[in-house]
Order: C-alpha cells, then structure tokens, then sequence
C-alpha cells in the first residue's frame, strides 16, 4: 500500500490512508505532511474519489462500510495495482510461496546495474536505506506478484517467475490442488513464463499452461540447467548452462543453498530480456540480502543476531539450516507464528522445522485478521516440539537466552521490531560494563 500511495502521488493523484497500527511507513508519510492516520478517519473516506483496501480488511470495517454506504468506487489493492502494471511496456512477475521479495529485489539490482531503465515494486524494502520500490518513469517494471486471495491474477506480465508452490494460506486455498490451479490460471495469463522444473508442483502445472514455459533446473529438458553446487561457510556457488551452450560460474554472497533456485531464476529472466550474461553475473555475485532475509544486524551480548522474515515451515528449515552451515553450530530461534489458520493447518511441520533449533523460543501467534476457533497456541507447539521449546513473552524472552554464544534468529512475519531493539539494546549496555 506504502508504494501503491507513492506511486500514485507522482503520477498527479492526491492520496490518503489510514492505517490499523504505526509502523516505518506510516511514520515516514505523517512526516512527510501526507494526509494518514492510525486508526479510523471516516473523513477522508467521505471525499475520496476512489477507495482502496488491502485483503487484510474486512467487510466489517468502518472506513471500507462507509464506502459502499456512500456508494463510492471501491478496488482491492491488487486491482490498483493491475492498473498501474498495465501502463508499462514491459512487465515482469515474480510469484512463488517462497523467495518473490528477494527474486524481485535481485533482478532490480541486476537490472540496475544494466543498460536497461527498470521500475521496482517489491513486497519489502530493498535495503541500502531504499524503500519497496523504486520509480524511474521507466517503460519496464518488475514487481512482486503474490498469490494471496488470488491477487496475482490481476496481472498480466510478459514475462512471470514461478519459483515454487506448497501449501500456504489456508485461510483462503482449500489445499494444495486449489493452490495449484490458481498458479496455472496466473500462468495462462502471461506471455512467458520461466519455471523452475526441480519444483514437483511447478513442473505439473508447466505442462499445462497455454504460455510459453523456459524451464530452469537439473534436467536435461531445461533451457538454463543447473549443474553444481558448492556450498562454503553457508554461501553458494554454481554452475548454470544456458541453452546447451554457455556455462557460467556465480558465487552469491548471501546465506543457504535455496538462494541458488533464487539467482537461477533471476538469472534466466534478466538473459531472455537481453541483459549480457557477464552483467547478470556480477550483479548477482555483488547483491546482498535485503531486510529481514538472514539480515545480520548487530550481538546481543555473545551471540550473533540475524533478523528473518521466515514464517512458513519450510522458510524457517531453511534460515536455521543456513546459518548453523555458515556458523557451525545450531542457532536459536525467538519465532513469533503468524496466523491461526497456517499455523494449525502446518502445526506438523512447524514443529519439525523448530525442532531443527539448538532452542525455540515461541511468543504468542499473531492472529492478524484472523479468530482463533480452533485453540490453538504456541504452547501446544513448544509442548509437541518438547525439551527444547518454550513459550516465552516478550518480558521474558532474554531470560531463556542460554548464554552460550550460539547465533540468534529473530524470525516471522509479524512485527518484531521491539524485540530486535530489546535484543539490541541490552547486548549493547552488556559491552558497555
């Protein structure tokens, strides 16, 4: 919504918005002078031409009920943003459960470095003190494209990454063949997709979409075929062989092997739009992790702090595996779940996830917009998972740090930024004495 608010504000149109809680962006536009409150203020709904919602918000909310009362136009964000994708010449979609924030980030900074004037929308900021996007009244656009309540399908790209498909918001999918049919849909509504073919569920659907699929993985049947993997110290090389021809060495400066998929599909885009392959090379060899992806931010005391976004189970295997091989010993992980509905539909898998962890410190789940019908908590994971699990507060949560000096993960999708100072904050006043 912060960069939808931006990016409509430059192209001649006056903006407001109001939001449920303060956070970085909010603060930044009431600085700023821009019409935005925390909270409700039916007033600006009352003389606003158009209204926009995210997903998040329910028919029961107040600004969004005055709306229809008034008979005003009303659009979802992902409608919004459609219409300003559409204005582009050119334009690139990165989807998949995992990864779209970095792949979208990656590709900026490739193109970027490039010949090529490129747009950004990302579903993060892209770190080096930048926001989630980046506006260069470009004639190109590559933007985040998440399937959530079937957004993605809003847009029509020329080229869309697909870079895997699991089961996640079950809130909204009805499971994994819904999932997957609304993938294929979003498929069938570009031009080319690139797909990575290692991915079971991604390489089904390929088979089926009236797009022209550039597959990208191990087989022999892929257009960009990766051939090996060497992993040291927690971060990747490999090697990629485009067409049957070109074989290119990349060396990534980021943490865990699953970012190879990452700069394999970033790579395989930025050659079909025409970018030299040595300048694909180099930007992904020099971009490193935006925020809240294994970000390291400081100590707290002894132990390394790193900040993740992680909030599905196999995100959270993944950090964990990534640092304890760039670290060499299992980290600790201060996790808070996120939604009622994942976190009960996954409970199995969380658990064998969090289980991974020297130890798991759970706080309380953020239930967004969501009821908890069914009971479920974060002291029955932490009872499953078992002796190396505790639910914790956030009063408490530096009493059950061990002092042992392994790595700290700070890990989930809700808003961790108290914590993260707390942390911060009291490892600093630990070296002061």
């Amino acid at each position: 919504m912060y960069s939808l608010f931006e990016i409509l504000k430059k192209r001649g149109a006056i903006v407001s918005g109001s939001d449920r809680a303060e956070n970085a962006y909010v603060k930044r536009l009431i600085s700023d002078g821009e019409r935005v409150v925390v909270g409700h203020n039916l007033s600006l709904v009352a003389n606003a031409d158009l209204v926009v919602y995210t997903h998040a918000i329910s028919d029961a909310d107040e600004e969004l009920a005055l709306a229809k009362r008034l008979g005003k136009p009303t659009a979802t964000r992902a409608v919004l943003l459609g219409a300003v994708i559409s204005l582009y010449e050119l334009k690139m979609g990165i989807s998949g459960t995992h990864g779209k924030s970095t792949v979208t980030a990656m590709i900026n900074h490739v193109i970027g470095a490039s010949d090529i004037s490129c747009d950004c929308i990302c579903g993060a900021d892209l770190g080096e003190g930048r926001g989630p996007f980046v506006i260069n009244d470009s004639r190109a656009l590559v933007y985040e494209s998440c399937e959530y309540k079937d957004s993605f399908l809003n847009f029509y790209p020329d080229y869309a990454v697909f870079l895997n498909l699991e089961l996640d918001h079950p809130d909204y999918f009805k499971g994994i063949e819904d999932i997957k049919h609304s993938f294929l849909r979003a498929m069938n509504n570009s031009l080319n997709v690139i797909v990575n073919a290692d991915d079971e569920n991604l390489f089904e659907i390929s088979k089926k979409t009236v797009a022209n699929p550039i597959l990208v993985g191990r087989g022999d049947g892929c257009c960009y075929r990766l051939l090996k993997i060497l992993e040291n110290n927690g971060k990747c090389s490999f090697w990629v062989l485009e067409n049957g021809g070109r074989v290119t060495k990349i060396s990534l400066n980021l943490f865990g092997s699953f970012n190879v998929y990452n700069a394999l599909c970033a790579y395989s885009l930025c050659r079909e739009i025409g970018i030299e392959a040595d300048r694909v090379k180099t930007g992904l060899e020099s971009f490193t992790a935006i925020p809240r992806r294994l970000e390291y931010i400081g100590k707290y005391k002894n132990h390394k702090l790193y900040y993740d976004y992680a909030h599905h189970p196999t995100e959270i295997k993944a950090s964990i595996k990534a640092i304890e091989n760039a670290e060499g010993v299992k980290p600790c992980v201060i996790f808070r779940p996120h939604t009622y509905s994942r976190t009960e539909t996954l409970f199995a898998e969380f658990c064998d996830s969090l289980s991974l962890a020297d130890k798991a410190l759970l706080l309380d789940i953020d239930g967004v917009r969501e009821e908890n019908k069914s009971g479920i908590s974060s002291s029955a994971l932490a009872e499953k998972i078992g002796d190396t699990a505790t639910r914790v507060t956030k009063n408490d949560v530096l009493t059950h740090i061990d002092d042992n000096g392994s790595p700290i993960i700070l890990m989930g999708a809700a808003d961790l930024g108290e914590i993260k100072e707390m942390l911060l904050k009291n490892g600093k006043e630990k070296f002061a004495r």
